[in-house]
């Protein structure tokens, strides 16, 4: 063949439209598509041809192969899907992801930001980070906090309170109720709020030695606790009290009277010359304590027992017998 020689082609079957250089066809007629230049029945959905068959080799999106004819895919329907293709859904609304195993929209941890492969939170909402596969709380290392936003902590178990740092401190075991920054609003039975603390509640009487917050339990000696619960000046003469100050008991020479005490004389024996309250003690000479009188005793003795009138000793020419002085 010479250059530049036009030659003749015989035309391509069912083409519309041939190259004049070679013959190939460039248009094929309604029904027919090109491929490798000729012209091939067109297959709905088909992408690529056999250029010797024209049978159809692969389909386009939204079409699968089947035998050598291409079927429209039915695609599920994804009330949460985003963005949909023929291959299926590749993103989807807040909250949900895109199942492996089902390819549809999933819903998602509600704590995770942002998903991996197959639901995986791969970033987490504040207050909660990363942990394995899921989100977890981000909480505080205080073993004293009760409740948290997050890493924050929001309150504290019982006896603490909750520090400007953020932190749980030790609050005051004396304050019923705590205040800002774990000062004293209100104290326990006994004591009262001074300032930032609790104190104790003292009763205001010098003669209180114990008391319960600010009532008086009990008196120093010498004073009894009245009935106004106050201390009371005592009996000096009472060795004991009982019932908002009456005598129980009294010291020696003195006897009760009433709610007192009053002096023991005693009156009716001339013959003794000492004694404690009603009791006599000693007696004058020649006379004995015999029970709670003086008699007269044994006048041979020189010497005599005070209680009971033996003879210690006798006169000269006696001699001292049994408590007696005999001739």
């Amino acid at each position: 063949m010479q250059s530049g020689v036009n030659l003749c082609y015989p035309a391509t079957p069912l083409c519309a439209s041939a190259n004049v250089t070679d013959g190939t066809c460039l248009v094929c007629d309604s029904g027919y598509s090109v491929f490798g230049g000729f012209c091939y029945p067109t297959v709905s959905g088909c992408s690529s041809y056999n250029t010797t068959s024209g049978s159809c080799l692969s389909c386009g999106a939204g079409f699968s192969f089947s035998g050598s004819t291409c079927t429209a895919i039915s695609l599920p329907v994804d009330n949460y899907c985003a963005k949909m293709t023929y291959s299926g859904c590749t993103a989807c609304y807040g909250g949900y992801y895109v199942s492996t195993v089902t390819n549809l929209c999933t819903l998602g941890n509600p704590v995770c930001a942002s998903f991996g492969v197959n639901g995986v939170c791969a970033s987490c909402y504040p207050g909660y980070t990363v942990s394995g596969t899921t989100c977890a709380v981000i909480a505080p290392t205080d073993p004293y906090c009760a409740s948290h936003t997050g890493s924050t902590c929001t309150g504290c178990y019982g006896g603490y309170y909750l520090a400007s740092s953020g932190t749980c401190a030790l609050a005051n075991p004396l304050c019923a109720s705590l205040g800002v920054n774990g000062a004293c609003a209100s104290c326990y039975p006994g004591y009262t709020v001074s300032g930032t603390t609790c104190i104790v509640a003292a009763p205001t009487d010098p003669y209180c030695a114990s008391h319960t917050g600010s009532t008086c339990t009990g008196c120093y000696g010498g004073y009894y606790l009245s009935s106004s619960g106050t201390c009371a000046l005592a009996n000096p003469l009472c060795a004991s009290l009982g019932v908002n100050g009456a005598c129980a008991s009294c010291y020696a020479g003195y006897t009760i009277s009433g709610t007192t005490c009053a002096p023991a004389v005693v009156t009716n024996d001339p013959y003794c010359s000492a004694h404690s309250g009603s009791t006599c003690t000693s007696c004058y000479a020649g006379y004995y304590i015999n029970g709670n009188v003086c008699a007269v005793a044994n006048p041979w003795c020189k010497t005599y027992n005070m209680q009971g009138g033996a003879c210690t000793s006798c006169p000269l020419g006696y001699t001292l017998t049994s408590g007696n002085c005999i001739v």
